[in-house]
């Protein structure tokens, strides 16, 4: 699977400047999983334990568990891929989960998003309500074959799959490719413990029986018991006598990717597979399910005779040409000359998370010193609209979407050093529960003893998260050293506990280490989702982690946090310590840039500002608008 938010950069610089002369289609999709409402009763107590896999593309993603959820969860998880074929782009498709810690998991429903609906709003973004699943949604992934065929034989080479179902425990599957001709029956060796298998295998059948279908089928190996149906893909072979027909197929079915179907109408492998339909794919870390796609229509719930809740999502697509990068030139002098410009896009784009990203991306890749400028800008462009201190960087504006993109851009190494010992620690303490809640505690549980292993735990990360001053990223101090003057000289008389220290605080805890200790799954800390008692000692982790970088205590609203207040007490100076050397650089921003792809940004900083010129021009009377607005029309034109 492609990993989210990877680092700008991995192509040699050559084939950079190769692509920035020539035009190139690009074409990405920025996804919020937000929340569900009025998801179905899935047990006893009327909980539900849900997730959320999103599939497009050759990306399969997922959120983390919400546990014990009564009805209505919230995720708030974002999502950018980078779609490398669009033309083989259709849809979006959501399939809502309910983890079991026993067994093996059920669907609830799904939402599936074509992409002309996406391609028709410049952002989309609504409640879906949830359908049930069929067989068709079950199976994922494609497969690369090349076929060639002759009067006398059909030669088949089966080569790779990519992005296949998951059937096993561990995340994986144990594939193997099936081709069949009429009663001819070939098998490919097993692949071990992949969703991305590669065999390279060449097979042979007779073409002189006039059997008119081909079908290569994917199984899942099995030790115990039978194979598992993984999809399969039918060729139509052409009439040998026209050679026109047999020139066309063969070129067409030359090294070509095909879609796995979930069709599994007639087929029969030597293993004896059950002719159920199979079980619900999914991503790594994504648990199989209990029930067959038979079994979904039992009960009055999962049959879609009453409602399954619905589903918000919140996406953009992009699809577009990208031109020389020279033709980019006045943008981009515009752009660094006249920062206002993002300013502007704060006031109209309602797409922050993707305009937060791309400006970072762009001027960081320019020079760190512009990176560092135009963080500088709109951070101080949210403080001065402020009136009181208590309520900055605490939405999602362009500021604080910039600063979480910058986070995630220079912090990534740095986050995996201070959090990923600790957390490896505490998932393989296994079930040492660290509940306090009395509403949630289990029968017999000693909820002082609970209290005692959270202490030890919270300590560790605090410990941690201290210990890590000295590797933190020197444009962190930099940036943020920006931000704590800003702030003082808007509130001079406000004390620094009261001002300087939230706002830099709201970022460095609230936006990236307490983000990544609640879900160390998406920051690629852990390989597997934690289960329930690890997710919730992790969560409480996170609470206490915020109410120490705030400076504050527990109170009655979570009264059973308040004898965590003696932890948070003993390292409060900690705190301030920390966070003072987090804003006192003692040098400005390094030279360098970060290795990314000039063209692509500008070009997607450019259809930004394109589908919001409008508004711009009614929001805005400014002089530099219609220099803007000359220098879009001039790369519109030349779309």
């Amino acid at each position: 699977k492609k990993f989210l938010f990877q680092k700008l950069g991995r192509e040699s610089s050559d084939q950079k400047k190769v692509k920035m002369t020539e035009r190139r289609l690009y074409s990405d999709l920025w996804v919020n999983i937000s929340e569900a409402k009025n998801l179905p009763r899935m047990n006893r107590t009327g909980e539900a334990d849900p997730y959320v896999v999103c599939t497009a593309a050759e990306y399969m993603v997922r959120t983390r568990t919400i546990w014990r959820d009564r009805k209505n969860p919230f995720w708030g998880e974002d999502f950018h891929m980078e779609i490398k074929e669009p033309q083989n782009f259709s849809d979006v498709s959501f399939v809502v989960y309910d983890a079991e810690k026993l067994g093996k998991d059920d669907p609830i429903g799904k939402v599936k998003i074509p992409k002309s609906i996406l391609l028709s709003s410049k952002q989309h973004e609504q409640f879906h309500q949830l359908s049930p699943l069929h067989a068709e949604d079950l199976v994922v992934g494609d497969i690369r074959v090349s076929v060639t065929v002759s009067r006398a034989n059909i030669i088949v080479e089966v080569k790779e799959g990519r992005n296949l179902a998951a059937k096993d425990a561990n995340g994986l599957s144990d594939p193997y490719a099936r081709v069949q001709l009429g009663k001819q029956h070939k098998k490919s060796k097993v692949i071990k413990k992949t969703l991305n298998p590669q065999w390279n295998e060449l097979f042979e059948l007779n073409n002189q029986h006039n059997d008119d279908e081909l079908s290569i089928t994917l199984w899942d190996w099995d030790r115990v018991g039978k194979a598992e149906f993984m999809g399969r893909v039918s060729i139509h072979i052409p009439d040998t006598s026209d050679a026109n027909k047999l020139s066309s197929f063969n070129k067409k079915y030359f090294d070509i990717w095909l879609v796995l179907s979930g069709n599994q109408a007639g087929v029969e492998d030597d293993d004896k597979p059950t002719t159920s339909s199979p079980s619900l794919t999914r991503a790594p870390g994504i648990p199989a399910l209990t029930r067959k796609v038979t079994d979904l229509t039992r009960g009055p719930v999962l049959d879609g005779s009453k409602p399954l809740g619905s589903l918000r999502v919140k996406i953009t697509y992009n699809e577009q040409i990208l031109l020389p990068l020279n033709s980019y030139t006045p943008l981009l002098n515009e752009l660094q000359s006249n920062l206002n410009i993002t300013s502007w896009l704060e006031d109209v784009c309602p797409e922050k998370e993707v305009a937060g990203r791309t400006l970072v991306a762009l001027f960081f890749t320019h020079s760190y010193e512009m990176g560092v400028k135009y963080l500088d800008f709109i951070t101080n462009y949210e403080i001065q609209n402020m009136k009181t201190p208590d309520v900055i960087f605490r939405g999602n504006t362009l500021a604080t979407k910039s600063l979480d993109a910058f986070m995630r851009l220079h912090g990534q190494e740095y986050l995996h050093s201070t959090l990923k010992p600790v957390v490896d620690e505490v998932v393989k303490e296994g079930k040492k529960s660290c509940e306090v809640d009395p509403m949630k505690l289990e029968r017999g549980e000693n909820a002082e003893k609970n209290m005692e292993n959270l202490k030890h735990v919270l300590t560790k990360f605090i410990d941690a998260i201290f210990e890590s001053k000295n590797k933190m990223p020197p444009l962190f101090r930099v940036v943020f050293s920006n931000l704590a003057k800003r702030v003082s000289e808007k509130w001079p008389n406000v004390p620094a506990k009261n001002a300087k220290y939230p706002a830099v605080a709201g970022f460095i805890f609230l936006r990236f280490f307490n983000p990544a200790i609640l879900g160390p799954k998406l920051f690629n800390l852990v390989d597997k989702f934690p289960d329930a008692e690890t997710s919730r000692k992790l969560t409480l982790v996170s609470k206490a982690m915020q109410n120490l970088a705030n400076l504050v205590d527990f109170g009655e609203k979570e009264k059973f946090m308040i004898p965590l207040n003696s932890v948070l007490a003993d390292r409060r100076s900690e705190m301030i310590e920390f966070l003072e050397y987090a804003s006192s650089a003692t040098k400005g921003a390094p030279e360098g840039a970060v290795q990314g792809d000039m063209q692509k940004e500008l070009g997607l900083v450019s259809a930004i500002l394109l589908r919001y010129l409008p508004n711009i021009k009614q929001e805005k009377k400014a002089p530099e608008v219609a220099r803007l607005e000359s220098i879009l029309t001039q790369i519109q034109s030349q779309l």
